[in-house]
């Protein structure tokens, strides 16, 4: 049985797409609450997006599907960090925010320079989201991005 080979073009394209994509992407992680307030759902997002000389953070708490009001929405924390072969090089530190007279979302964003570094790179925004209405239960969840690789 005879094998067909691929071109050495076509294998040069798609690995320079592949490595494109790799360092264009955004990465994010989720928490939910279904039903937080009647049926609209609570949620709470912390993301890493790479760019060519800085990278961002973002920390957001938001009331969705429907999106209504509650009494306080904000963050109890956040951290946005940058990992260079083992050692922080950056570490950015912020305490509790809300949004002032309640609402539906809240969001914060760190843009970050990236630090030389000669091998692998990584960035984490991690934080605690809050999420407080009358006659529902207070919810204060944690949330973290790990390590993301911002080359």
């Amino acid at each position: 049985m005879k094998t067909k080979q691929l071109p050495v073009s076509l294998v040069l394209a798609l690995l320079i797409a592949v490595i494109i994509v790799n360092t264009a992407l955004a990465y994010s992680k989720n928490v939910w609450y279904y039903n937080y307030v009647g049926s609209s759902d609570a949620k709470g997002t912390v993301s890493v997006n790479n760019g060519e000389t800085k990278w961002t953070a973002k920390i957001q708490s938001k009331i969705v599907n429907p999106q209504t009001s509650i009494n306080v929405i904000g963050r109890t924390w956040w951290t946005v960090r940058e990992l260079c072969e083992a050692t922080w090089t950056q570490n950015f530190q912020y305490g509790g925010a809300y949004k002032s007279g309640g609402g539906s979302s809240y969001s914060a964003s760190k843009s970050v320079t990236k630090q030389h570094c000669t091998g692998m790179r990584f960035g984490r925004s991690m934080g605690g989201h809050d999420f407080n209405h009358t006659g529902v239960p207070r919810w204060q969840p944690t949330n973290d991005t790990h390590h993301v690789q911002v080359p």
